[in-house]
Order: structure tokens, then C-alpha cells, then sequence
């Protein structure tokens, strides 16, 4: 007689285990908007595959519009503005890099998937996959200061 109890209370148990889990994290889904600049967006996706990006910017979780704008000596400055969308949408920030004048296009789009490493962790986090970012803060050997 106890064992059909135990048997049911054990899987209802197990399955509230499983729904806890499954709530608490989900892939953030991003939209990049880049019309205003160039920026490779298969590039972008094969660097960071902890997401999801979503051609719908109203779907997305996150929506950042990425601008570029030529400075005084030449050089980029790149912005990106990260808005936060349903359960984000308290969320905002803006995160800006210059590039110099002799920057070569690979050496432009490390840069731009830097930021935009730096930009998504907050995000990433808060949807619960933070134990999938990897966070490197040390100078490479004969590198200036």
C-alpha cells in the first residue's frame, strides 16, 4: 500500500525538480541591428553560440543596434546600445570603442565581438547561463599598459 505512494510522491517530486530547472534558464534571444554599419553577422554568430539570434527584433530578449562613425583622425568609433525587451526590458546600456586608422576589417571585427562579449554578459547572466562565459583579465605577455 505505501509503495504506490512513495512511487508518486518520488515522480511528482522529480518532475517539480525538472520544471524549476527549466524555468529558472533559457537562451537569451538577441537581435542585432547593424543597417546604419557593416558588420558580419555569420561571424558574429559562430563567436558567440551561447545565444540565440532571432531575425524578429519584437521576439528577441535583447535588441542591439550597432552604429559606426568616422572620428577626427581617421579612426571608428563603434557603438552599441543594448535595450532590453520583455523580462529585460528594465535593462539598458551603451558601450563604445574606437578603432585606429590603420585598423585592418579583422582587426575591427575582434574588436566588435569584444564589446559585444562585454555587453551580453549582464544579459546572459540574469537568463540564468552564466555558468557558460568564460572570463579571461590578464595582460598577454609584452603588452603595454
Amino acid at each position: 500500500m505505501r509503495r504506490p505512494f512513495l512511487l508518486i510522491g518520488l515522480l511528482f517530486f522529480t518532475f517539480l525538480i525538472k520544471a524549476q530547472n527549466t524555468q529558472s534558464t533559457h537562451r537569451l534571444k538577441v537581435f542585432i541591428d547593424c543597417n546604419n554599419t557593416w558588420c558580419d553577422q555569420n561571424f558574429i554568430k559562430t563567436e558567440i553560440n551561447i545565444v540565440d539570434f532571432l531575425l524578429d527584433n519584437q521576439a528577441a530578449d535583447l535588441h542591439i543596434l550597432i552604429t559606426e562613425q568616422e572620428t577626427g583622425g581617421g579612426g571608428s568609433q563603434f557603438q552599441l546600445i543594448f535595450f532590453g525587451q520583455n523580462k529585460f526590458k528594465q535593462m539598458t546600456d551603451t558601450l563604445r570603442f574606437n578603432t585606429d586608422p590603420v585598423a585592418t576589417d579583422f582587426e575591427e571585427r575582434d574588436l566588435l565581438i569584444k564589446y559585444l562579449k562585454l555587453g551580453l554578459t549582464p544579459y546572459i547572466v540574469k537568463a540564468g547561463n552564466g555558468n557558460d562565459i568564460v572570463i579571461e583579465m590578464k595582460k598577454k605577455m609584452g603588452e603595454k599598459t
